[in-house]
């Protein structure tokens, strides 16, 4: 195992763009942290600087506690893992595994047995002798991954691995990948666009934006309070509905500032540190209820509806609260076949799971508030 720490780290291309800036990071020995973002965000080329196929602009890349970055890739005694399996299509599944062993010129009764071991660890022991081409996509990775595993390196790292594997595969593979990591006790780095993928495997989570840090911490940190209006819009699905510049109020006598949200007064204990005149909310659509009561919450229109077996999602419009493309995304474990039928619905939220943000900064705002 191995820990990796960046410091500083910046990679620019052209000089006037950065397309990683000012990443500092700790990664402890046998963690699995995963960098997740959007496209372009700066994810595959930081896991390339720590690999060393690219150079760095400025700062500095601990591995093991040594400075690696005049350090080759071969040199560094890690293994990477692609999306796209890299596999020789003319060897055997066994002289694919063997290869790194057969470089060393390791003896081949050593070879056999490490292949074997971690055929068997894989679940592929029985692929051994045919070639590439004849095993399926799920199976193929496990012959990446177990040329990565019999070098013993001390550092994994990982590049969208599972993104061209079917859904119930994709599902399958994060499972034995959770398990890998739990028997192997080794640290691995592993980058994705897919949340569930970060948050499902994650023992520390990176969300990253334009090649800067939005937010580290534990994925269920992360999820339950997002940093800014970035991350909460982009961890979860469907994602956050996003309420923009709900009015700030103050009362005349008290002067204790408060909001009217889904038609209740909601009263800040603590109303100096909202320094503007109104506020970003945000609210998971799974944290509001569908009602029956027509004196609490807001009538919607239903634009259309999705079954996905456990629950509904509604697609809504309408009401007294603005949100982001005019549109509030509800989630319903209601089981009724008059729910695809439904053309309105009244509902509210949970006012304990209401999220704030600063309307310029984007940043979260942690306010205490009661219901009056």
């Amino acid at each position: 195992m191995a820990s990796v720490e960046l410091i500083n780290i910046t990679k620019s291309y052209d000089n006037i763009q950065n397309a990683v800036e000012n990443i500092s990071l700790n990664i402890n020995d046998g963690e699995f942290l995963v960098l997740v973002g959007p496209s372009g965000c700066g994810k595959t080329t930081l896991l390339n600087l720590i690999a060393g196929l690219e150079k760095l602009t400025s700062g500095d890349i601990l591995i093991g506690g040594i400075n690696s970055n005049n350090i080759s890739p071969k040199d560094r005694n890690i293994a990477m893992i692609f999306q796209n399996y890299a596999l020789y299509p003319h060897m055997t599944i066994f002289d694919n595994i063997a290869f790194p062993l057969k470089n060393k010129k390791v003896k081949s009764d050593i070879i056999k047995d490490k292949v074997n071991q971690v055929a068997k660890l894989l679940m592929i022991e029985d692929q051994l002798l045919k070639k590439p081409a004849q095993l399926s996509g799920g199976q193929k990775q496990r012959v990446a991954i177990g040329r990565a595993i019999i070098r013993k390196p001390t550092l994994f790292l990982m590049d969208e691995p599972l993104s061209n594997l079917d859904v119930s595969l994709r599902n399958q593979m994060r499972g034995e990948l959770k398990e890998l990591h739990k028997n192997l006790h080794t640290t691995i780095i592993y980058v994705t666009h897919d949340q569930v993928e970060a948050l499902t495997l994650a023992t520390k989570l990176v969300i990253l934006n334009e090649g800067k840090i939005q937010q580290i911490g534990l994925p269920s940190e992360i999820f339950n309070s997002p940093a800014n209006e970035f991350v909460a819009l982009f961890v979860g699905t469907p994602r956050m509905n996003l309420f923009k510049e709900c009015p700030v109020k103050e009362e005349t006598i008290s002067k204790k500032k408060y909001i009217i949200f889904f038609n209740k007064r909601i009263v800040f204990n603590d109303a100096k540190i909202l320094d503007t005149t109104s506020v970003d909310i945000a609210v998971r659509p799974e944290d509001f209820e569908i009602t029956t009561d027509t004196t609490e919450g807001v009538n919607l229109h239903v634009i259309y509806s999705e079954f996905l077996g456990s629950e509904y999602i509604f697609h809504c419009e309408g009401g007294t609260q603005s949100s982001l493309d005019n549109r509030i995304i509800i989630t319903s474990h209601i089981w009724s076949d008059d729910n695809s039928k439904r053309d309105r619905i009244q509902i509210k939220p949970n006012f304990d799971k209401l999220h704030f943000f600063n309307k310029i900064t984007k940043e979260r705002i942690d306010l205490s508030y009661y219901l009056a």
